[in-house]
């Protein structure tokens, strides 16, 4: 489990909010190799479904891709070069979109991420509780191939391409990356999930294999289930990572036609960053992506949280854990940054300096497994999903000391009592942080697809060097414009007793 379940006040964490799981698939199944977000749903799946030896692949596993030809390819339209982005924007005759940066982060790499539809904003009420199960969705193969088919077709062939599944905030996402020689084939490949996906029979009977030890997984980890809890209340079932276990009991496996098919038909908007020329990538979307005939374009759905009002009275979840701890956060609600960018600078090096100097009193009780974590979530496709928050584990009595010394403290920072060694420590390890991420391709990819639909958000993309900006005074102003004098919403998870252990979080 990553950081997203382990540190509760992460509610929207390295991506938008529902991205349950991303997980290497084809060409990693032995390995241990997994880049998570949430729970790792899918590699949960591996682990269950029998392995490739076990499963018997189809009598005859083609040493070429079968899936060559996605029809006549495309021809460009229009080329736009961003210089603010280094990237270049590419429209095509049949409605698709490229965006494609070049970089040399990672030598012959590249990361590519293909939109589809309105993602969970766009899904009908009546299939909110299935889209845990989208994250599967690779598991099904193609019309063409199974699952099992194309992890040999991998091993035969010796093109190392993946494919992960995403049902991100305002689009679902097929997404992979590869060496940047193989980039016309990892765009087959999710070209071939896209317009040819195997919604057989079997999708279901892995779905239903799974669905069960998934609820396990969750309710056996109490920071997982808190941080469920959390999402829950702060940004209701359409949006949070963690599924309810009623949600997976009620999902078969069958919904995944009616929520995908219609998307996965619609055009694609395509981000490529990496070690690859703009022309490379231009003639291998061409091929794939972008191949055959004009396609619909997505209707925007625009993705609206209405914030949950803070009660007097902290709301109490019952989970599964140890004995003697409870899981405690405090979580405020900040403005959309959509016209202040530096907002969520400011946020960032303000929850890195309550962070440290939480865990600098050495008289402040807590678990050793859990120290205090804050964090601020300021999502730019999210309006209303922009907040603060603090969560640990804490002895169950001292809830009232842990929400007197927080005030204190962040009253304290808000006043200007800022020491001028650790705020300079801490904006380091913010502008580290920064600086780590955007030397990612995959980061620049899901920043760019935004940018891809909606170019206003080129300005929230956030610069390397904005960080060392930050002074002590704008962490006073911002703590004491948001947190100070206003009520947080709190949220406390309590252990069940052994009789009462059935029903989940809540």
């Amino acid at each position: 489990m990553n950081e997203s379940a382990r540190n509760p006040s992460n509610l929207l964490t390295n991506g938008p909010p529902g991205t349950v799981a991303v997980a290497r698939t084809i060409g990693h199944r032995g390995q241990a190799r997994l880049l998570v977000v949430g729970l790792g749903l899918f590699a949960l799946a591996l682990a269950a479904a029998p392995s490739v030896a076990q499963t018997p692949a189809s009598a005859s596993v083609p040493d070429e891709f079968p899936h060559v030809s996605f029809g006549d390819p495309a021809r460009v339209a229009t080329t736009t070069v961003d210089a603010a982005l280094g990237a270049t924007v590419v429209t095509f005759t049949t409605g698709a979109r490229l965006i494609v940066k070049s970089t040399r982060s990672s030598p012959g790499q590249v990361a590519v991420i293909a939109s589809f539809g309105a993602g969970r904003s766009g899904v009908p009420d009546h299939l909110v509780h299935a889209l845990w199960a989208t994250t599967l969705m690779p598991l099904g193969g193609t019309t063409k191939l199974s699952y099992a088919d194309l992890d040999q077709w991998q091993k035969i062939s010796g093109h190392p391409v993946n494919v992960t599944f995403v049902a991100g905030v305002s689009a679902f996402q097929l997404q992979g990356d590869a060496p940047s020689t193989e980039l016309r084939t990892e765009l087959a490949l999710l070209t071939a999930y896209a317009r040819d996906p195997g919604f057989g029979p079997e999708m279901s009977e892995k779905i239903a294999m799974v669905a069960p030890m998934i609820a396990t997984q969750i309710e056996g980890d109490p920071a997982a289930e808190f941080a469920r809890g959390v999402q829950h209340v702060m940004v209701g079932p359409r949006y949070q990572e963690l599924p309810e276990r009623a949600d997976i009991a009620a999902t078969t496996g069958k919904e995944l036609p009616d929520l995908l098919k219609s998307s996965l038909a619609m055009t694609a908007d395509v981000a490529v960053v990496g070690d690859i020329s703009v022309e490379d990538a231009i003639r291998a979307m061409a091929q794939t992506l972008a191949a055959g005939e004009h396609r619909p374009a997505v209707q925007r759905v625009r993705a609206l949280l209405t914030p949950p009002t803070p009660g007097r009275e902290p709301i109490i979840l019952e989970q599964r854990g140890a004995e003697g701890y409870a899981w405690f956060g405090e979580y405020w609600r900040l403005p959309d940054d959509g016209g202040n960018p530096r907002l969520s600078l400011v946020a960032a090096v303000a929850a890195a300096l309550v962070e440290d100097r939480l865990r600098s009193e050495a008289t402040f009780t807590t678990s050793p497994e859990a120290p205090p974590v804050v964090s601020a979530s300021v999502p730019i496709e999210l309006a209303g999903g922009a907040a603060f928050g603090i969560a640990f584990k804490i002895s169950p009595s001292a809830v009232t000391a842990t929400r007197n010394r927080i005030a204190r403290i962040v009253g304290e920072l808000a006043r200007g009592s800022i020491e001028s060694e650790p705020f300079k420590r801490v904006r380091l390890t913010v502008t580290a942080s920064r600086a780590a991420e955007q030397s990612s391709n995959a980061w620049w990819a899901r920043q760019l697809t935004l940018v891809l639909r909606a170019p206003r958000m080129t300005q929230a993309i956030p610069q390397e060097s904005d960080v060392a900006s930050i002074t002590p005074a704008a962490v006073s102003r911002f703590l004491k414009t948001y947190l100070v004098g206003q009520r947080p919403l709190i949220i406390t998870a309590l252990p069940t007793a052994a009789s009462t252990r059935t029903q989940g979080s809540r």
